[in-house]
């Protein structure tokens, strides 16, 4: 709750604030707040109270209503500041309350990249094989994750759907239907050479 704490003025009382609404401030004791000083008109300031601000308002008293020295019509009192009622002064005090907020461990699974056979893997779809490698970031793709874009009878452009940059055809050991094709090669390459030294 904001409150209002009388400053050298050898009076060591503090006034207590609503949390919201409107009090009126002067030496009459009809005011909401009555404060018996010389210095202050019968009905000197309203003070304008809600959960975000103090506002203070002059009703055109005497001697004048002030923040930190400084004459005021309408102004907002922040925390800590001066509010002085003729030659009378006041510190507003109000509730701070400092919110921590916990550190959470990133306990998220780092991001797979190959499938369980060892062919690297799509970056969205860890269970598709990759086809497609970007240029840019590196990353690889399924074919339906790129972007493909083109003129009709015009050459595709197949783009990157994490940084939009150029795509092609995965040649890592990803592409499954390259690395077949050349086992196969290769076996018979073997094979035929074996007939051959015979």
């Amino acid at each position: 709750m904001p409150r209002l704490i009388a400053q050298g003025n050898g009076d060591e009382r503090s006034y207590e604030l609503p949390n919201n609404g409107r009090v009126r401030v002067g030496r009459s004791r009809h005011s909401d707040l009555c404060i018996d000083h010389p210095s202050i008109s019968e009905s000197h300031c309203e003070i304008y109270v809600d959960p975000m601000m103090v506002m203070v308002t002059d009703m055109g008293s005497t001697n004048g209503t002030f923040i930190d020295g400084s004459p005021i019509q309408k102004s907002e009192l922040g925390n800590g500041q001066l509010l002085q009622l003729g030659s009378f002064s006041l510190q507003l005090e109000m509730e701070t309350h400092r919110v921590v907020m916990p550190e959470l461990e990133n306990h998220a699974a780092p991001r797979p990249t190959t499938l369980s056979n060892g062919l690297a893997c799509c970056h969205n779809h860890p269970e598709s094989p990759a086809a497609m490698e970007c240029g840019h970031c590196q990353k690889t793709f399924c074919r339906p994750c790129v972007h493909v874009i083109g003129l009709i009878g015009g050459k595709r452009h197949h783009l990157c759907p994490v940084c939009h940059n150029h795509c092609s055809p995965y040649t890592g050991h990803g592409n499954t239907r390259k690395g077949f094709l050349c086992g196969i090669l290769n076996a018979f390459k073997k094979i035929t050479g074996r007939f051959r030294s015979n």
